[in-house]
């Protein structure tokens, strides 16, 4: 069986994602909300916000997989 970082080179190395989803704040007012995360190495992704009350957020985030 191969191991949690032989399965994660093969399943998301370097895999990038995108999420966006509409909020509705409020008085038929909508906002986009984005989300970005990078997986670029077995204990760490980039993630970014750009939307929402945490916009203009980014970081490297420590990571675990299963």
């Amino acid at each position: 069986m191969p191991s949690t970082q032989e399965l994660f080179k093969q399943d998301i190395e370097d895999l990038h994602l995108i999420y966006e989803y509409d909020v509705d704040i409020g008085k038929g007012k909508h906002e986009k909300w984005r989300y970005e995360m990078w997986f670029f190495s077995f204990d760490r992704i980039v993630y970014a916000i750009h939307g929402g009350p945490m916009a203009g957020r980014k970081n490297y985030q420590k990571a675990e997989y299963q």
